[in-house]
């Protein structure tokens, strides 16, 4: 059963915002898209996931994902985490094509595509630092110091080719396909409920409770100022500027008419300044003089209202997924 379901992750929704929001000849471009890349790629790794726990028996297993919790010290983020009453496990994705080259001795990860050679952080020590930091935040939570985690690597490529130095390091890292036949020697392994049914969803549901978003700014990641940004509303069909006539949004070279793409460029504005616009702002970036119709679209919009008068600011909704 899930728990927490796995949503569009929100630094993807804020690199494409900026990419939006970019003159198309801005020197920061390159990075913007290798960064959508990666990230895209691990979504999409992440995602290929579901099909092999589609196999899994759901009424023993309470299924998170994209979870983020704070050990006291440190936030650690967990692409899924399965609880049982008998173990948890710790599952993470990693969507990286070619020949792979595990190296524990000296904690390196080297991956060879087209003859070129790169390096990545070990996963595997990865996977065992989130045990450590969940074994610590369980017990601060439940009281609990004998529950059993284990962690997994499962590698989402198809045509990914695995290299291990050492053999015993197949205990932690291993395709994707062998997923069901590993936790069905995980289960062998752990025989003995650890909670009750009763206290396994209270459990379940307090973990999520306890996940913390992280909101990055992606202005500052990469070193762009606001007014940089595009101002104005833009047709998702050519990517000309619309102008607003008549009560609609109107592009000259398609002829599309449209009366909410304002929606995207205001969402566009949440991801990357500010959550919520006053009338005066909406004004300058959306490119409307008149004051009532601004506020006519803010107020349908449904986010809250701050404050009175002219100091009044407009929260902008976001889509939950």
């Amino acid at each position: 059963m899930n728990i927490k379901h796995r949503s569009y992750p929100l630094r993807l929704k804020k690199l494409e915002a900026l990419l939006r929001r970019l003159p198309p000849h801005h020197p920061k471009i390159p990075h913007i898209r290798d960064a959508i890349a990666r990230t895209r790629a691990g979504y999409q790794g992440e995602r290929s996931l579901d099909f092999h726990l589609s196999f899994i028996p759901h009424k023993d297993y309470l299924v998170i994902h994209d979870l983020r919790l704070f050990d006291g010290k440190h936030f650690f983020q967990m692409d899924t985490v399965l609880l049982s009453q008998k173990f948890i496990l710790i599952l993470e994705v990693k969507n990286i094509s070619g020949t792979l080259l595990l190296d524990r001795d000296i904690h390196q990860l080297t991956r060879i595509s087209n003859e070129k050679e790169e390096a990545f952080p070990d996963p595997v020590l990865q996977i065992e630092r989130q045990q450590q930091q969940l074994a610590l935040w369980i017990e601060d939570q439940f009281s609990i110091t004998s529950f059993p985690i284990e962690a997994l690597v499962l590698l989402s490529g198809k045509n990914t080719v695995l290299k291990l130095k050492n053999d015993r390091d197949s205990e932690k890292i291993l395709k994707s396909e062998g997923f069901i036949h590993r936790l069905n020697k995980l289960e062998q392994r752990h025989q003995t409920a650890q909670i009750s049914l009763d206290q396994l969803y209270p459990m379940a549901y307090k973990i999520v409770q306890g996940h913390r978003e992280l909101h990055q700014n992606v202005l500052e990641l990469f070193g762009i100022e606001e007014s940089e940004l595009l101002l104005g509303v833009y047709c998702q069909s050519c990517f000309t500027k619309m102008v607003w006539v008549k009560g609609k949004w109107q592009c000259s070279p398609c002829g599309i008419k449209s009366t909410d793409s304002h929606i995207q460029a205001l969402q566009d504005y949440a991801y990357l300044c500010h959550p919520k616009i006053s009338n005066k702002q909406a004004r300058k970036y959306l490119g409307i003089k008149s004051g009532d119709t601004i506020k006519r679209l803010l107020v349908k919009l449904g986010g809250n209202k701050i404050g009175s008068n002219k100091d009044r600011k407009y929260e902008i909704p976001l889509p939950m997924r």
